[in-house]
């Protein structure tokens, strides 16, 4: 009987890293889709910089455009980038539960494994923080810029 409840505790302890893939499963998916449009984004941008470049006069309304277009692919480069580390804290994080779920199995047989486990389950909780953190950042960012093409569009209109 102690055997027994001996396995269902370590099934059990398995579970717990295994549902913490699942969650930074949901926010990957989050993450790389928002990711994927901002890269798009910016490739968007640099064809239409290059298209104002190609012409041999620019007009004022031309210059303003070029202008926001600069500043905005500036501020995309640096919300891909939080996108980028939030993403790969998330992909590490779940490395380190896959890591704690092995650990944890084995350590049925081998309990010096235990503190690898929990070292291993700590780190991905830390990474998933830090990533959570780094998205939370480009929200800030994202919504800036929202806010400062709002003022070039008007800018834009009154010329």
């Amino acid at each position: 009987m102690g055997q027994i409840t001996e396995v269902t505790r370590i099934i059990g302890g398995v579970l717990t890293p295994a549902i913490m893939v699942s969650c930074c499963g949901l926010l990957l998916l989050s993450l790389q889709n928002k990711y994927g449009r901002i890269i798009d984004r910016i490739h968007q941008f640099n064809t239409e910089k290059r298209a104002f470049l190609a012409k041999e006069v620019l007009t004022n309304i031309d210059k303003t455009r070029l202008e926001s277009i600069k500043k905005q692919l500036e501020i995309l480069v640096g919300r891909g980038r939080y996108q980028k580390n939030a993403t790969l804290c998330l992909y590490i994080g779940v490395i380190f539960f896959v890591i704690t779920s092995i650990s944890i199995a084995l350590s049925f047989k081998i309990s010096a494994i235990i503190m690898l486990a929990i070292l291993m389950f700590s780190l991905g909780m830390l990474l998933v923080l830090v990533g959570a953190i780094f998205a939370a950042m480009e929200i800030q960012i994202s919504y800036r810029t929202t806010l400062m093409e709002i003022q070039i569009e008007e800018k834009l209109m009154e010329d």
